[in-house]
């Protein structure tokens, strides 16, 4: 951002409300995010089209994951198979916590496959990568005490 780039204020955007995880059973997945996360169901409606759209989210989050099965139907031949793609990759979605090894030992037990356990990383926090059944990759990190 520059010296002549203005800023906007007002309406601009506020929040962010919805990250997309492109899973290959929406089922499964469905069940992983509120049996073995504990993650809310907010919505599950099918669209125009045949599009299902899943939204699960810890409770009084306020961003929300949509859980979305890629279709040609839906979606035509390239944006599905890009979206195929994705499915068993790193989301880039961070979730917290406010204790990583509790979290870790809790969630392990209900069966969440991690792939790296709790350590500290260099910016201060402690974090631990997990995997949905589609194998797609979250960080969960530790909430900051400061």
């Amino acid at each position: 951002m520059n010296a002549e780039t203005p800023i906007v204020t007002g309406a601009a955007i506020c929040s962010v409300r919805a990250a997309t995880v492109f899973v290959d059973n929406p089922e499964r997945a469905l069940q992983f995010y509120v049996d073995k996360l504990g993650f809310e169901q907010r919505a599950d409606v099918e669209l125009d089209g045949g599009l299902r759209w899943t939204e699960v989210a810890p409770a009084n989050a306020a961003v929300a994951l949509v859980l979305v099965h890629p279709s040609l139907t839906t979606m035509g031949a390239e944006r599905a198979s890009w979206a195929r793609q994705r499915i068993g990759e790193p989301t880039g979605v961070v979730l917290e916590t406010e204790d990583v090894e509790a979290a870790y030992r809790e969630l392990r037990a209900r069966g969440v496959e991690f792939t790296g356990g709790p350590a500290p990383h260099a910016w201060g926090a402690a974090a631990a990568t997990f995997r949905d059944p589609d194998g797609n990759e979250f960080l969960l990190v530790e909430a900051s005490r400061t």
